[in-house]
């Protein structure tokens, strides 16, 4: 199975560590394999580009949100996580770890530029090469609205954090399959994410998209969303019905009958 190849598509996106050694292996193992799984068509196609993978040995299967992962009230889902970690409101929401590849640079340019009454609460553990950030944020002279969370060890408390932000925003330069879409979804809210490798195959119709690069067009985006709740609430319920498409049940019956069709 993989789930991406963004060590060899642009190594300078990924820890020297680990390029290194998935670049010495992968398409050895790859080459060697019966079958490929791959999470996504964008990576199938990445693995026959760049691991030269003959298609007929490629499975895609989807891969899917956790069932945790659903609507909570709202009311009910900001006491949570205002009691745990005592985040202001309104705010847009950005989970993942803190790397290059996430382009976060771009999301805090354009989220000053916007004009907005939102916070930006960044959710999730400090990555590789991610040490500019937190000078970024005082540059721009946002220490007052950006909040890092750190890594949240409490999963149930996700569901809270994605149905309280007013959008899930997601600037990544490049995702394998990207599972933060999904989650906002699957709990109703509006996502705002990159139109880039697997991201447009996840969101769909149901999100709203920008060049990872065009800062104008995401902060276009926030002022846009964060203005208008007829369009959140469109979003919000086209979202939810989207996410059902994506199941680990179906997922897990497809990876075993590949398995068995190997076998």
């Amino acid at each position: 199975s993989i789930h991406d190849l963004c060590f060899l598509w642009h190594p300078e996106w990924a820890s020297p560590k680990i390029v290194g050694t998935f670049q010495r292996t992968i398409r050895k193992h790859a080459h060697e394999a019966d079958t490929v799984i791959a999470c996504s068509e964008s990576t199938k196609r990445e693995i026959i580009e760049l691991l030269e993978l003959p298609e007929e040995r490629i499975r895609m299967i989807h891969d899917a949100a956790d069932v945790l992962f659903q609507p909570v009230h709202h009311d009910v889902a900001r006491k949570q996580v205002a009691d745990t970690l005592n985040i202001s409101f309104p705010y847009m929401l950005f989970v993942g770890t803190r790397e290059p590849r996430k382009n976060l640079g771009t999301l805090l340019e354009a989220f000053a530029k916007a004009d907005i009454p939102h916070h930006l609460v960044i959710a999730g553990g400090s990555g590789w090469n991610s040490s500019d950030l937190q000078e970024q944020v005082v540059r721009l002279h946002l220490q007052e609205k950006v909040h890092f969370t750190g890594y949240i060890n409490d999963r149930v408390l996700f569901p809270a954090l994605y149905s309280a932000a007013t959008a899930f925003v997601f600037p990544s330069w490049y995702e394998g399959f990207g599972l933060p879409v999904l989650e906002a979804m699957a709990c109703g809210c509006p996502v705002i994410v990159s139109n880039t490798t697997s991201m447009p195959e996840v969101g769909g119709d149901a999100a709203l998209y920008a060049a990872p690069e065009d800062t104008d067009g995401w902060a276009n985006l926030l002022e846009q969303v964060s203005g208008d709740d007829v369009l959140r609430q469109t979003m919000s319920q086209k979202g939810f019905e989207r996410s059902k498409r994506f199941s680990w049940q179906r997922c897990a019956e497809e990876t075993l009958e590949c398995y068995r069709s190997v076998l």
